[in-house]
Parts: C-alpha cells; sequence; structure tokens
C-alpha cells in the first residue's frame, strides 16, 4: 500500500501526474486534509471545499482509497487507521 497526504488543493496536471507515479508502486490511498487542517497546517483556506476535493480525487482512477484527516492532524505522522492496515 501507497499512502500521500495532501490538502489536493486546486489540483493541476503536475499533482495528478504525482498520483499516478505513486499507484505504480502499490495500492493508492490518499489521506486528504479537511478544511480545518488546511488552515491550521497552511494558514489560509483551502481554494476548494473538502467535499470537492474528496470528489475529485475520487474520480481519478489511480486513486483506490481515501481517508478524510481530522481537523487537528501532524502531516508527518500516518494515523492510526491506517497503520493497523500495514
Amino acid at each position: 500500500m501507497v499512502i500521500v497526504s495532501g490538502s489536493f488543493d486546486d489540483l493541476k496536471s503536475r499533482q495528478i501526474r504525482f498520483l499516478e507515479e505513486a499507484a505504480k508502486l502499490g495500492p493508492l490511498h490518499v489521506h486528504l486534509w479537511s478544511d480545518a487542517a488546511v488552515r491550521t497546517l497552511t494558514g489560509h483556506p483551502p481554494k476548494f471545499p473538502q467535499a470537492e476535493r474528496q470528489y475529485l480525487l475520487q474520480a481519478i482512477r489511480f486513486v483506490q482509497s481515501l481517508t478524510l484527516s481530522a481537523d487537528n492532524i501532524d502531516p508527518d505522522a500516518l494515523p492510526t487507521e491506517m497503520l493497523a492496515e500495514l
């Protein structure tokens, strides 16, 4: 399993390419930051709401599964539910 984490706000072709390349390493799981987490980690609100970012990521064929983050996340730590899957 390959896990990537981020806001994936304002998706562009380079992020799609990143997801494609990551999926070549194994089943791709995206850990999507909530709107509150984006505000906390970047200091500004996301351009696109969480529901729209989630919809777009789930529509990408390379993404096998997606988890929404809690509002207070550590971007360098895996969520405990993901650790159980490993």
